[in-house]
Formats: structure tokens, sequence, C-alpha cells
């Protein structure tokens, strides 16, 4: 049954009908095998019990991990549409639904998209934020990447939906810097990969290239080296280190071409260099 405060937004479904359940598993199951569906993503989690997703899984066969699931579980520490620093009870959440499909479904990484929009708004960065207390990401990335898919936008925030939630257009590039060389499973918003604009598009497509050469998976390991209030930097893998934020002045902390570093991609406040 739908959550009460999500009851708005669809029909309320009994998923415990037996006919409800027959009749989603032949419709997915034609989704699958006529349509070519190869994946799925569940709409507002929130709305019935986890154990329903997993059945539905388990009715197409793709209740693997060579399939794609996702679940939109949303859900982030705000107030007035700003990130608290504290995201564990929201992470919580998410992990409790996770578990509740028998770790078949992943989810969206709503604390951590929240988090990098506070981060980044604003007259000053706040780059601090994306540390937690226990030297880890902030978000569902940190406790549990493999299952994490990261983003930085999406149809629910994006600007014309004028809630505030939407991502600051200037920060956009440090967004897919983050997202696109940590752990996690990202996701690129079509808008910004297609109707964006050419200096958007064409960091993403680099960001993307250096992933893939380096092979950054979601699991990836992932040691934070610095977390100031203008200064970033991350090693993951012991491939790729990230800088964020307008700190230039790094010093002995800037990656070595006598170390094997080579600088791989750049843009504005963010650079990714990978070890040859």
């Amino acid at each position: 049954m739908l959550a009460g405060d999500f009851a708005y937004f669809a029909p309320d479904l009994d998923h415990t009908n037996q006919c409800v359940q027959e009749g989603l598993k032949d419709w997915l199951n034609w989704l699958k095998n006529d349509i070519g569906f190869e994946g799925f993503r569940f709409d507002m989690v929130k709305g019935y019990a986890p154990h329903f997703t997993k059945l539905y899984l388990e009715a197409t066969g793709m209740a693997n991990n060579s399939s794609l699931c996702v679940g939109e579980h949303y859900t982030a520490n705000l107030v007035n549409n700003e990130a608290v620093y504290d995201q564990n009870p929201s992470r919580q959440a998410i992990v409790n639904w996770i578990d509740g499909t028998g770790g078949v479904c992943m989810a969206f990484d709503f604390p951590t998209k929240f988090i990098l929009n506070a981060t980044v708004k604003g007259f000053q960065p706040t780059l601090w934020r994306l540390i937690d207390p226990q030297g880890k990401p902030p978000g569902l990335m940190g406790w549990w990447p493999g299952k994490a898919v990261t983003f930085v936008e999406n149809h629910d925030t994006e600007p014309v939906r004028n809630n505030g939630q939407d991502f600051p257009s200037s920060g956009l590039q440090l967004g897919y810097a983050y997202i696109l060389t940590h752990p996690g499973t990202p996701c690129v918003f079509w808008r910004h990969m297609f109707d964006g604009d050419e200096g958007l598009k064409s960091a993403i497509r680099a960001l993307m290239r250096t992933r893939t050469r380096n092979g950054i998976t979601s699991e990836s390991p992932i040691t934070i080296l610095e977390h100031d209030a203008d200064l970033y930097m991350a090693r993951i893998g012991n491939k790729l280190t990230v800088k964020l934020g307008p700190r230039y002045e790094l010093g002995s902390r800037l990656p070595k071409e006598s170390d094997g570093w080579h600088l791989a991609c750049s843009g504005q406040n963010w650079a990714v260099w990978e070890k040859r």
C-alpha cells in the first residue's frame, strides 16, 4: 500500500493482491521479452514494501547482479532544500530498502546529490562536506557503493520543476568530475549530455573516457586526501587523483609526473590525473 506522504502521487494498488501481482509480472515480462528491456527503474518505491520489488524481479529472471535494477527511494536530510551535514538517517533508510529487496536492486543516491548541491551552492564552496566523520564519502556511496547510483540531476529536480532542488549550473562540471571518478554507478542526465552547452558535454565525455580507461568500478577503493572549504582531493583505486575547488597552490600534494601521474582532463575548479 502507498505510504501516507506519497498517497497523492499514484493509484493505491494493493500489492498483496494476487491479481495485481500477476498483472505486474505479466507486464514486466512483456517489457523484457517483447520490447527488449534489459533492466528496470522502479519509481517511488517508498509507496510499497521492498520485498515486492524482489518478487517482481524474480518473476522476470532478472534478480541477479548482471541485470540493472534501480529504485527511486527519494530520501535526504533537507532543511529548506539545503542538505544538512549528517546524512546518516537518509542513507540508512535507503540501505534498509535495499536490504528489503534482498539486495537485488540498487538505489539512487539522493544524499550524495544533495550534499553536492550544498557544496557548490552560494558564493563560497564548502567542499569539507564531501567526507563523513568516518573518513568516507557522505552519501550512500560511502556505505554501500556497489548499490549506489549517483547523479547530479534528474527529472524531479531539474530547473523546470522550480522546487529549489536543481543543481547549480555553475557547478555542473565539478559535480560530474566527482561522480564520474568516484565509486558508485554514475548516471548522466540526458539534458546535460545532449542539450547542454558544449563545454559541459565535452567535460562529461572526457571524464567518461578517463573512468573507462582506468577501469574505475562501482566498488573501487577511495582515499580522501584533503577536505577543506575550497579544496577536495581524493585518490580512487590508486589509478585516479581528483582535485575539486578553486585552490591551485597545492605544493607537494600535487600529483607529480615523476611519480607516474599525468593530467587526464580538467575544467573550471576541477582536475583529474591518471597513473601511468
